[in-house]
């Protein structure tokens, strides 16, 4: 069971056994025990919305007692509390299993893991490159050559003089 705090401060705790599988069902229309293929975590990561329904429905009955809506509890969601719940979360889901099977998924959110951060990593890389620095500067002098175009000209000969238009009234 992982504990983790909201942007809030309160704490909950994450703990998946056949009820919260059943629950998570029935609510959401999403098998936590579909981790084949690694699809379920992935689609859980990419979908923040969908992370804290679920973690949501998880920790319902310590909502209910705290008397925290669904909508305060996705509002107190952000950050680096979604970061912790998703681990929480992930391990809960491994805990769950029996050991044979627990031993693979846990290689498996660990390599899922290790992907992600060398994605962001060559991500930022790319995000620092002087090409794109260079590709960003290009970009800002053509839209400032435009923009001198655009205003370049004395334009506002089209529009009456204000004070005559008041004048007329």
């Amino acid at each position: 069971m992982g504990q983790f705090k909201d942007s809030t401060g309160r704490d909950w705790r994450i703990e998946i056994n056949v009820a919260t599988v059943k629950l998570v069902r029935e609510i959401l229309k999403v098998d936590l025990l579909d981790l084949d293929g690694g699809t379920l975590i992935k689609q859980l990561i990419d979908d923040p919305v969908l992370l804290v329904d679920v973690i949501y429905v998880v920790c319902q009955d310590q909502a209910i007692d705290s008397g925290v809506t669904d909508q305060q509890f996705g509002r107190a969601m952000s950050g680096d509390a979604i970061d912790r719940a998703t681990q929480c979360l992930l391990e809960a889901l491994t805990d769950f299993f029996p050991q044979h099977r627990r031993r693979l998924l846990k290689t498996a959110v660990r390599r899922f893991e290790e992907l992600e951060a060398k994605g962001a990593a060559a991500l930022e890389t790319r995000i620092n490159s002087p090409a794109i620095e260079a590709r960003m500067d290009q970009e800002i002098r053509r839209l400032d050559e435009t923009l001198k175009e655009s205003t370049s000209g004395d334009s506002s000969g089209d529009l009456p003089d204000r004070s005559a238009s008041i004048q007329d009234r």
